[in-house]
């Protein structure tokens, strides 16, 4: 569940804040726990047809493409320092925006 992962999430211009919880264990995610324990769920939209990719720069994934039947994407950070690019391409015409996650607070362990 998303409320399981972060709480009051906002996004301001390209600025995300709010604060994500610590997660001990999400390896049945497919995630690798050394590589972070707090996770950021966001949802793009786009024109019908576009490809929408996501990457965590600093992050250690490569860009990957947002399954388009819900925009929804669940990244892996181990940093606030972290940013988050979003790029949606149609006919060879690619926008892009980089998301700032300073103002993310990343929960300690309990």
């Amino acid at each position: 569940m998303v409320g399981d992962l972060q709480e009051g999430i906002k996004i301001i211009d390209t600025r995300i804040g709010g604060t994500l919880n610590y997660i001990s264990d999400y390896t049945a995610a497919g995630f690798e726990m050394d590589k972070g324990h707090h996770f950021i769920a966001l949802h793009a939209t786009a024109d019908q047809g576009a490809v929408i990719t996501v990457e965590v720069l600093g992050g250690y994934y490569g860009e990957t493409t947002v399954d388009p039947s819900d925009g929804i994407m669940i990244l892996q950070l181990h940093s606030n320092a972290e940013k988050i690019k979003i790029k949606a391409t149609k006919n060879g015409m690619a926008e892009v925006q980089i998301f700032d996650l300073k103002n993310l607070t990343l929960a300690a362990a309990e």
